[in-house]
């Protein structure tokens, strides 16, 4: 999670609007659903690849991303091929079924791909700050980001906590492994209540009552990187289309 937040705040479109990345974004992803997948898959791909090389996402940790939803996938996909009837359960294995199973793991790898890269070029702050010109609550954007930033602390006293226990022989047998876990597990929950508890007094004493956490002002949405969004989706998908007939 470290790594998604540190490629969020540090790619080329870390500071750009993120409209223009929702709306590049949600066009990819609805020619990735409507378009015919045999031939717009491919030029997706492509077109995805170049994206992330250009904003400076590791294409590794990409791909990590990109592979564990794309595998629980993979496993679900043999359903397909199954039918319940009053015979009982039954394989059927028919070129119109197969069809099928690959129009659906073309659209659904293309629209995962588009939200993995979505998710690693928008930060979380510019989320919330899009978030807030839809007419999100400040309190409700506060209780966000403050999650948030208490999931990194935990993660990193947990951590630390483990590193620990192992380096005194914690885990070296069945027995103390569930007891160290189990020590570990109520000390994060009493260091979770502590750090609340001294945030809190932190607001009262600086008299924070509105709102507790600045809000990030969003750069002028510019319309020549509009157009782009919406041009390279709609060629994208177009080229696909044509791609696909001719495979046909």
């Amino acid at each position: 999670m470290k790594q998604i937040d540190h490629v969020a705040h540090a790619n080329r479109w870390s500071r750009e609007n993120p409209w223009e990345i929702m709306v590049l974004s949600s066009a990819l992803l609805a020619i990735s659903i409507a378009a015919p997948p045999e031939g717009t898959a491919p030029l997706l791909a492509g077109v995805l690849w170049g994206l992330i090389r250009w904003v400076q996402v590791p294409p590794g940790l990409y791909m990590r991303l990109f592979l564990l939803p794309f595998g629980f996938l993979l496993v679900t996909l043999p359903a397909l091929f199954v039918s319940v009837s009053s015979q009982g359960v039954q394989m059927q294995i028919t070129p119109e079924r197969g069809e099928l199973a690959l129009h659906l793991l073309l659209r659904s790898a293309s629209a995962t791909a588009v939200l993995v890269f979505m998710i690693l070029t928008i930060p979380a702050t510019r989320w919330m700050a899009l978030f807030n010109s839809l007419g999100m609550p400040e309190w409700l954007a506060d209780i966000v980001l403050l999650t948030y930033r208490m999931i990194f602390i935990l993660a990193d006293t947990l951590i630390t906590g483990y590193r620990a226990q192992q380096a005194r022989l914690g885990h070296e047998t069945m027995d103390r492994r569930f007891r160290s876990i189990g020590t570990l597990v109520t000390s994060l929950f009493r260091r979770a209540f502590m750090q609340a508890r001294r945030m809190e007094r932190a607001m009262e004493a600086r008299t924070l009552s509105d709102t507790v956490i600045s809000r990030a002002t969003l750069p002028p949405l510019r319309r020549q990187r509009v157009v782009l969004a919406v041009l390279l989706p709609v060629l994208t998908g177009g080229a696909g289309t044509v791609l696909s007939q001719w495979l046909q």
